[in-house]
C-alpha cells in the first residue's frame, strides 16, 4: 500500500502526506538523541501519541477513538525513556523538519475519520502536549 501511495504522490503533494503521521515528532526524537538512544519504530511510537494527544485536545479524536489508537499503540511498549529531553531541543529539531516553513510546521492529526494534512499547531501547544506525554506510557530507564 505505501509503495502506491509513494509511487502516485512522488512529490508528497496528496495523499502521501498522511505518510507522515507521528513522524515529526519522531524524527525530532532520533536527532536530539544522536540516532544512537530512540530507534525510528520507537521515534514514530511516541510521535503517534503525541498527535493523539494533540488530536484530543482540539476535539478531532473521540475518546472511543483515542482509546482504540492508544491501544494498539501499547503494543510498542516499553518505549525508551525521553523524560531527560529538553523541550526546547526537540523543538528546534522540528523546525528543521522537511515539513516546516515560514508558517512553522504542517502535521497530520488523526481524526475519527482518518486523517487531516497540513495543520498548523502553535508552538505553545507543542510544548505543552510534549511536557503531558513525557510523563505518559511505561518506559525503559
Amino acid at each position: 500500500v505505501k509503495a502506491r501511495i509513494v509511487k502516485d504522490d512522488e512529490r508528497e503533494a496528496g495523499p502521501r502526506q498522511a505518510l507522515n503521521l507521528g513522524h515529526t515528532l519522531g524524527h525530532a526524537l532520533e536527532a536530539v538523541t544522536g540516532y544512537e538512544r530512540v530507534l525510528h519504530g520507537e521515534a514514530v511510537g511516541w510521535g503517534l501519541r503525541f498527535v493523539l494527544g494533540i488530536s484530543r485536545r482540539r476535539g478531532l479524536l473521540s475518546d472511543d477513538s483515542a482509546s482504540r489508537l492508544e491501544g494498539s499503540l501499547r503494543r510498542l511498549e516499553p518505549l525508551p525513556s525521553i523524560r531527560d529531553l529538553d523541550s526546547g531541543a526537540v523543538m528546534q529539531a522540528m523546525l528543521r523538519d522537511k515539513k516546516a516553513d515560514a508558517r512553522g510546521i504542517a502535521w497530520v492529526l488523526p481524526t475519527d475519520d482518518g486523517v487531516l494534512l497540513g495543520q498548523r499547531v502553535l508552538e505553545a501547544e507543542i510544548r505543552t502536549e510534549f511536557e503531558a506525554m513525557r510523563g505518559g506510557p511505561p518506559q525503559v530507564e
